[in-house]
């Protein structure tokens, strides 16, 4: 694995996880929010609501009691039920069966009103039965909303979350890729500078270890630089000061570089040696000897010999 892909895995797992739990936090905190808040909404419309309770419970009219319930549970579909107790007995109620079983065992018992309290019915559902005092004399209004139906209206903020969260992705991720590639991009050209010690399997190593290894990796290139800008000048003033002719050749055998003593030879500008041939130089017959010479030299064969050859009107050991 390149410096760079390691890199930018790291980055792109730490941005999905920063971006996610960031979503999810705020995600978290907008559905508990909206739950409070749709608590205190029906509080207050249970507390506006009472006035009109104790005003048909004078009148003892059970009927308009019952039609202000139903009213009030239809006109909200986070309502699931609505009723009144009066003296821990249930009065009248928007039950189809009754009041349920753990209902009634919390009538009376609430202390101080107004009160919210959390249960799961006989389905599995949970409501908040939100309670406030209807008089003095112990009847309690209690309506009852239901958590999931609260939840179901944050579903359009969570959804515009995800999308959100997306786009992030979307936009960052490529944006990551390319600054990290920006970052990383002098350390592998200096990593490819390299390449002429042999050392290509261990600067690969380094950098697949990845951002932790970057101080070690920058400090072996520039400590390996420095060397090679050492054997260099030490090769350039042999090379340049040698009496004897230094010559170097490509895998075409054409001469690349050649020192001022061979130039002195040939009776030519070393810039017109590069890029000849032994044939240009020696001729044909001399020039297959020294190129079925070289072919050994590449095939890692160590030769040594000494034989005559015609440059210009001289014969030259070579």
């Amino acid at each position: 694995m390149t410096l760079k892909r390691a890199v930018f895995l790291r980055v792109a797992v730490l941005m999905t996880l920063l971006t996610v739990a960031v979503a999810g936090t705020f995600a978290f905190f907008a559905i508990h929010h909206h739950r409070q808040e749709m608590i205190r909404v029906f509080l207050a419309q249970a507390s506006a609501l009472s006035g009109e309770i104790q005003r048909e419970l004078l009148w003892d009219d059970r009927v308009a009691l019952r039609a202000s319930l139903m009213e009030t549970v239809n006109a909200a579909e986070v309502l699931a039920y609505g009723f009144v107790e009066t003296d821990g007995r249930p009065l009248e109620w928007t039950f189809a069966g009754g009041v349920p079983v753990g209902l009634i065992d919390r009538l009376g018992v609430s202390d101080a009103l107004p009160s919210v309290w959390e249960f799961q019915d006989q389905s599995g559902t949970v409501l908040y039965d939100c309670a406030v005092a209807v008089d003095e004399g112990g009847t309690v209004l209690h309506l009852g909303v239901c958590r999931g139906a609260v939840d179901r209206q944050v579903n359009p903020l969570l959804a515009g979350i995800i999308v959100l969260v997306l786009a992030v992705l979307v936009v960052g991720l490529p944006l990551a890729f390319f600054l990290v590639g920006r970052a990383v991009w002098g350390l592998e050209v200096l990593a490819g500078a390299i390449g002429p010690f042999g050392l290509e399997d261990n600067v690969k190593e380094l950098m697949a270890s990845g951002t932790s290894e970057v101080t070690e990796l920058v400090s072996s290139l520039s400590r390996l630089g420095a060397e090679r800008e050492q054997a260099q000048g030490r090769f350039r003033a042999v090379f340049e000061t040698a009496v004897d002719s230094i010559f170097i050749k490509d895998a075409a055998f054409r001469y690349t570089h050649a020192n001022p003593a061979m130039a002195r030879l040939f009776g030519m500008p070393v810039r017109e040696l590069i890029g000849k041939t032994d044939v240009e130089l020696f001729g044909k017959e001399a020039a297959a000897h020294i190129v079925e010479r070289d072919r050994r030299v590449l095939a890692s064969e160590v030769i040594e010999e000494e034989h005559a050859k015609n440059v210009g009107d001289s014969v030259h050991s070579f």
